[in-house]
């Protein structure tokens, strides 16, 4: 039995980044950039109004005595800038159309006072130059990186993009998933004494909303034969199998049987953590990763939490989450060397101070803690009411 760093560090020395592959931006959300972004454009194209207002050349407000300015016309967002302004007049402009030549500010309306023809507007005071305006490339540069590699493509990215006039944008190809679920309770051939599958459910909706392509999601009773066979044949269209069930040290534990049998190299069995103890990590011989999870769901969520997650963070060329700490409300008994994995609740106290409950129900078969829980609260050994812990989302695409 290795420590989760250890088992950590096999996961990632083991990861190949994916390809990299070229899209649309419109195909691209929720990949990952293989290499930075950089913008075609400047960000604005060109200098424009940061508000509904009048524009002016600040020059004309030097003396800083309310000034009546001729309106010399409108300029609509959209619309070509005229390409001069007499001394002493104003546009009226409105918020993202271009600034008219000589003039240098804007005015808001509500600090301006048109005459009812709108024919002439009155100012007051000294008008600052650039006074709401957005000048061109404030935003981005031509050729400036807006988007760097290995950050997923979500909407704040892909809107920056859009701005930009990027039109194709460099990805890692999406990983491929195959889930298998084992044991005769859960296949079917349990009988009566059959138990409703939660793993399989589980892994197809985390696969799913981490945007990774899902192949096949099949169950198999406990049988060494038949789950080599799926084995290879998720490996002949997969990058990545997760199975559930049969890998502790029972009568019929057939997986690491099953993984000998398709050829696979096991880099580890069992882990000092809790829960999910008994969980393997193997390659096959086409280069598939497989993560053999324990059959208690809740351990099935630690195991693609913190195993399966970085695996496919270091696949995808995305830097190591960073997790917050916080002060544990009470104490949590665990032994020396297991990395307790806590279902919980993070919360701001009065004080502005994180803190995290451990909640009660932490035995790895019991759902309704995990439906309560926020997060993970993650314990080394005996921990004391007051200590500070990392924190971890309870799913990765969570803030």
């Amino acid at each position: 039995m290795i420590r989760y760093t250890e088992a950590l560090e096999l996961i990632l020395r083991s990861a190949r980044l994916a390809a990299v592959e070229t899209r649309v931006p419109a195909a691209a959300a929720g990949c990952t950039t293989g290499e930075a972004v950089s913008s075609v454009l400047d960000v604005p194209a060109f200098a424009n109004a940061a508000l509904d207002g009048y524009a002016l050349s600040s020059a004309d407000t030097a003396a800083g005595a309310t000034r009546r300015f001729v309106v010399n016309g409108s300029v609509a967002a959209g619309s070509a800038a005229p390409a001069d302004t007499p001394a002493g007049t104003a546009w009226e402009i409105m918020t993202g159309a271009p600034l008219p030549g000589g003039c240098d500010a804007v005015v808001p309306i509500e600090k301006s006072q048109v005459d009812a023809d709108r024919r002439q507007v009155a100012v007051a005071g000294l008008v600052s130059s650039g006074a709401n305006r957005r000048e061109a490339g404030e935003d981005f540069r031509r050729g400036e990186p807006i988007v760097p590699a290995g950050r997923q493509l979500d909407a704040t990215a892909l809107m920056a993009i859009a701005a930009s006039g990027v039109t194709t944008v460099a990805v890692r190809r999406t990983p491929r998933v195959a889930v298998i679920v084992t044991g005769d309770e859960v296949s079917g051939a349990g009988g009566a004494s059959s138990i409703r599958d939660t793993n399989g459910p589980y892994l197809e909706a985390a696969i799913h909303a981490a945007g990774l392509q899902l192949t096949r999601s099949t169950r198999v009773g406990d049988d060494a034969a038949q789950l080599a066979d799926s084995l290879r044949a998720a490996a002949a269209d997969s990058d990545l199998v997760i199975t559930t069930g049969g890998v502790s040290a029972g009568a019929r534990d057939f997986l690491p049987a099953a993984l000998a049998a398709a050829g696979a190299d096991i880099l580890f069995h069992k882990v000092a953590i809790r829960p999910g103890k008994p969980l393997a990590f193997a390659t096959l011989p086409q280069g598939t990763a497989v993560f053999a999870l324990p059959g208690n769901p809740v351990a099935v969520a630690v195991g693609w939490r913190f195993f399966v997650v970085p695996w496919l963070r270091a696949v995808l060329g995305q830097p190591p989450e960073q997790w917050p700490r916080a002060r544990l409300d009470t104490a949590v008994r665990c032994r020396a060397g297991i990395r307790f994995f806590a279902k919980a609740q993070l919360r701001w106290d009065s004080d502005a101070v994180l803190r995290v409950s451990v909640l009660p129900g932490q035995e790895s078969f019991k759902l309704r803690p995990l439906v309560a829980a926020n997060c993970w609260a993650i314990v080394d050994e005996d921990a004391a009411a007051g200590d500070i812990v990392p924190v971890a989302p309870l799913l990765p695409w969570q803030p």
